[in-house]
């Protein structure tokens, strides 16, 4: 795995585990770290910002890992020259 999918979901792993906890209950704090986590997952080609405001913010499902579910399609969908560690169908 590269270093940039690594990086990727330590990023998104810490931003699901800070949305369970009182920093990400507090509405101004919670979307600090979002917007944090989404400046630094922008170089992540596919990961779908869209979604993720969406499911988080309108459906209210904040507390379920969205960011690493998100970084995980991205890594799974990647296109490596045919070098795909696991195949999606």
């Amino acid at each position: 795995m590269e270093n940039k999918w690594k990086f990727a979901f330590g990023v998104a792993a810490t931003n699901d585990l800070l949305d369970i906890t009182p920093v990400g209950a507090l509405p101004f704090s919670g979307a600090i770290v979002d917007i944090i986590s989404n400046i630094l997952l922008w170089p992540v080609p596919k990961t779908r910002r869209g979604m993720i405001i969406l499911v988080e913010y309108i459906l209210g499902l904040g507390a379920l890992p969205v960011y690493t579910a998100t970084v995980l399609y991205a890594y799974l969908r990647r296109e490596d020259d045919g070098k795909r560690q696991i195949e999606v169908k």
